[in-house]
């Protein structure tokens, strides 16, 4: 796997270059500031596979980094870990709402990194997999969407505070490691999803998901919350659990907001589109896996549409 890491200290730079290696990563390159990593980026024959961002840098620091790396359609879906001593929430959260994929702190435990490098190994390996299968083998832009299943937990882009589903797990890992157990949980799922994607297609589907993302964002802003697409129409949003969202109220106005991005099919209840709310789930990651949390907000809201597979957080880390 081809690496980049990027870190404003030499020594920190020579000791990760001594650990990737003893861990069997030897293709990597290193860079010491923001400016340089673009370089890096810009120069690299083949995109780099995997991301090492510290955060403390100066003149750009590594959240700036990781958004302007964000912004280059090639590295859209690459894996970026942030590798800092910062363990403060503001810098996790911070971290994820722009793009990490990961996130682990120092002092670097080899053991710890080899199994984070392992799961980006399957995340690249996952989307060269769907690339192939619906490009028929053929190469096709960096910029151009790629088609998708309708379970696939694919990336909602351009959505601010949304991140892919392994993110959001990686996420919870993390609250959970820097023990901040509790949290709260929203379940949102777009009303007879199945049928919608059958009769628009993936392309048009793919724009509902941004525009039902943006509309959940909207409804849930006040609170900073972090939501991901787990794939068959569902959502789910990371919340405070304080204050307590009330489900019917958001339901209607994430209604109001959709109305607006589609006010001819408001008009048809056949053609509407509709995201269900269920109610808000508190409950804590202490010695529990954070996929448990996300499945009790979606089964909440996944008995209000019968069309819906059960137990789509399960199924997060297959993607």
């Amino acid at each position: 796997m081809k690496i980049l890491a990027v870190d404003d200290e030499p020594l920190i730079l020579r000791l990760l270059d001594t650990t990737l290696s003893g861990i069997g990563y030897t293709e990597t390159t290193f860079a010491q500031s923001g400016a340089e990593a673009l370089q890096c980026l810009d120069a690299a024959e083949e995109p780099f596979d995997c991301i090492l961002l510290d955060i403390r840098m100066p003149e750009m620091d590594g959240i700036e980094l990781l958004k302007q790396i964000r912004q280059v359609p090639t590295y859209r879906a690459t894996p970026i870990m942030m590798l800092t001593a910062l363990s403060e929430k503001s810098y996790v959260d911070d971290s994820f709402a722009h793009g990490a994929t990961d996130y682990l702190t120092k002092p670097i435990d080899s053991t710890e990194l080899r199994a984070r490098l392992r799961v980006a190994e399957m995340l690249v390996a996952a989307n060269a997999a769907r690339r192939t299968a619906f490009g028929a083998g053929q190469q096709t832009s960096a910029a151009e969407p790629e088609l998708f299943d309708f379970m696939d937990a694919i990336q909602v882009e351009d959505v601010p505070r949304v991140v892919g589903s392994l993110a959001m797990e990686n996420y919870l890992l993390q609250l959970g490691r820097l023990g901040m157990f509790k949290l709260g949980a929203i379940g949102f799922q777009i009303r007879n999803a199945g049928s919608l994607y059958s009769r628009v297609g993936p392309d048009e589907f793919r724009d509902i998901l941004t525009d039902a993302a943006d509309c959940i964002f909207e409804g849930t802003r006040s609170v900073n919350p972090l939501i991901s697409y787990l794939g068959s129409g569902c959502f789910v949003a990371i919340v405070p659990r304080t204050p307590r969202f009330d489900s019917e109220d958001l339901e209607d106005i994430i209604t109001t907001y959709l109305n607006q991005y589609h006010p001819q099919e408001c008009l048809d209840s056949e053609k509407e589109i509709r995201v269900l709310v269920g109610d808000q789930i508190n409950g804590s990651l202490f010695g529990a896996s954070p996929l448990k949390i996300i499945d009790q907000a979606m089964e909440v809201v996944q008995k209000r549409d019968a069309f819906v597979p059960t137990r789509v957080a399960s199924r997060m880390m297959s993607m």
